[in-house]
């Protein structure tokens, strides 16, 4: 063979070793990091993710807790003729006159409670008035005040009309 072939062949051969190392640990070990890189990232993510699902789950059950409390909290379907003697009660309690005080109830799909619902108006002085409304709102139970209306009487000097539409609300447990 010749010589000068084989150390053409040498050469050749260790140029094309060297050039396969020079890219093996240029772009291959470059591909490789950023390979590393977006699977760190990708697992971060995924944490994060789960995280976040963990978080939204126990604020799901949390909501679900506070809303079974305040559900429990209610009086039962068939104790409003409680409340309402209550009412009346306060009526009396605070010299005020009523008209219209009819409850009509109608079940709420949504939450599974029923809900009492009435317009209805209060006459007596503006500090009784104000007196009713607070103690009204302080009953136990979810009571909600819709409308309020004040009217001047003008045949009984200081007294005021108040027209207002209720809603109280029953858990729907005892059907």
């Amino acid at each position: 063979m010749n010589h000068y072939f084989c150390k053409t062949v040498i050469f050749l051969s260790v140029l094309v070793i060297a050039a396969c190392l020079i890219f093996r640990f240029t772009v291959i070990a470059g591909q490789n990091m950023e390979i590393d890189q977006l699977q760190t990232s990708y697992l971060k993510a995924r944490i994060k993710i789960t995280s976040d699902k963990d978080n939204i789950n126990s604020s799901i059950n949390k909501a679900e807790q506070d809303l079974k409390k305040i559900t429990d909290s209610l009086p039962a379907f068939n104790e409003f003729p409680y409340v309402l003697k209550n009412i009346s009660a306060l009526i009396q309690k605070k010299n005020l006159k009523s008209s219209g005080l009819l409850f009509k109830p109608a079940r709420t799909e949504r939450l599974a409670m029923w809900q009492y619902s009435s317009s209805f108006s209060v006459q007596g002085n503006y500090a009784n008035l104000k007196s009713f409304i607070a103690a009204f709102q302080n009953f136990s139970g979810i009571n909600t005040i819709s409308k309020l209306f004040f009217r001047l009487k003008p045949e009984v000097p200081g007294d005021i009309t108040l027209d207002m539409n209720v809603a109280i609300y029953c858990r729907g447990d005892s059907i």
